[in-house]
Parts: structure tokens; sequence; C-alpha cells
């Protein structure tokens, strides 16, 4: 992440130390998965739901 910051920083000086930390958020947010993992209904639990309660 960090060099890809340097690299928008060089390639493109009128960026200013905000637009870096805002593209730096974006970048982290990008990262995290939408959808947590765990123990959510999928479709895998929900069909393994359903047999166990027929």
């Amino acid at each position: 992440m960090e060099d890809t910051l340097q690299f928008m920083n060089e390639r493109y000086p009128d960026l200013t130390p905000q637009d870096i930390d805002q593209l730096r958020e974006l970048g982290m947010r990008f990262c995290q998965p939408v959808i947590p993992h765990g123990g959510q209904h999928t479709a895998l639990n929900t069909q393994e739901e359903a047999a166990t309660a027929a």
C-alpha cells in the first residue's frame, strides 16, 4: 500500500498531503472484505440447517 501511495505521490506531484491521506483511507477500505467471514447465513450453512431441521 505504501509503495502505491509513494508512486501516486511521485507520478502526480500536485497531490496534497490531504489527497494522499484520502487515497490511503480509500485503499484500506477497499482492502477490507465487504462481508465478514464467520458464522452468518450462507448458502452452505442454510442448506445444512434445512437438512437437519427436516
